[in-house]
């Protein structure tokens, strides 16, 4: 559902930030290939659709953000 438009905000402005951190900026572009790879990553550990997972902890907050995205 959010991949969506992440995407194509990556597509229509990739340089533009999309996630602003005290410590860094990532641009749109990055953002939608962590979240590519996260989902990719995710499947890899048969986290998906009906695996019956109900809850990660990631305490990095960028990170967070990735994976809710990436679900």
């Amino acid at each position: 559902m959010l991949e969506g438009p992440i995407r194509d905000h990556a597509r229509w402005t990739p340089r533009a930030p999309a996630v602003i951190t005290p410590g860094r900026v990532v641009s749109y572009a990055a953002f939608d290939a962590d979240i590519d790879r996260f989902a990719a990553a995710f499947l890899d550990l048969g986290i998906g659709p009906g695996s019956g997972v109900v809850a990660l902890q990631i305490d990095v907050p960028y990170l967070h953000h990735v994976a809710i995205c990436a679900l």
